[in-house]
């Protein structure tokens, strides 16, 4: 049997993050259609990052190939990762295996279950400079988090720009803010997170997805 997971935030008005607002553009009472003007900002709730996002001078995000996005995945079990560690390259390099060229790769934590509080943006585990690296090196093509960010953005931005930068210079398309990873398989299973077809911007929400062959996987 086939399933599918949303592995999407929810967008709420009422998200801590405060950038989505809904207004009526036009209404069916006066203008026979219900038509909501939405504003939010491109790294809202569950999204991509493009290059320029970090980068200077970056290929932005109509450039990132779509393949990217859609095919195979695995999902790597660090939810032994708890507030304040670090995922170093002895954490990654357990999963040596899956760590190929053009592998899609999603980190487990867990931590989307804070999702909304106070804390959620203080003290996830993030990669490190040398685990970030290592992933380029290795050649994957996309690797999602469940966290806020693939680097400690609450340590200051220079760390962020250093932990994103070997990542988004390989082309390694980042998908963050990622849920409910525990709800999938270890893998594979098609992965999706398919951005708008905006031009010129740095990143986008996605509705990420996972689409299990449970006959398959129980093998």
């Amino acid at each position: 049997m086939r399933r599918v997971v949303d592995l999407s935030v929810p967008m709420r008005v009422e998200d801590p993050r405060g950038t989505l607002r809904l207004e009526p553009y036009r209404t069916l009472a006066k203008d026979r259609a219900n038509i909501t003007l939405v504003t939010f900002d491109s790294h809202f709730s569950t999204h991509l990052d493009a290059p320029s996002h970090q980068l200077a001078n970056a290929p932005t995000l109509e450039t990132v190939d779509l393949k990217t996005c859609v095919g195979k995945a695995t999902v790597l079990n660090l939810s032994e990762k708890k507030a304040g560690s670090q995922i170093d390259r002895a954490d990654l390099e357990r999963f040596t295996a899956l760590v190929i060229p053009g592998a899609r790769l999603l980190l487990r934590t867990d931590w989307n279950e804070c999702y909304g509080k106070p804390d959620h943006n203080e003290g996830y585990p993030a990669l490190t400079v040398a685990a970030a690296a290592w992933l380029a090196e290795r050649g994957v093509s996309l690797v999602g988090v469940d966290t806020p960010s693939v680097a400690p953005v609450y340590e200051g931005m220079e760390i962020t720009n250093a932990v994103h930068a070997p990542l988004l210079k390989a082309g390694v398309v980042l998908v963050e803010n990622l849920c409910r990873l525990k709800e999938v398989p270890a893998g594979p299973f098609t992965f999706i997170a398919l951005p708008l077809h905006l031009i010129g911007l740095d990143g986008c929400p996605v509705r990420a997805v996972a689409v299990i062959d449970d006959e398959r996987t129980a093998r």
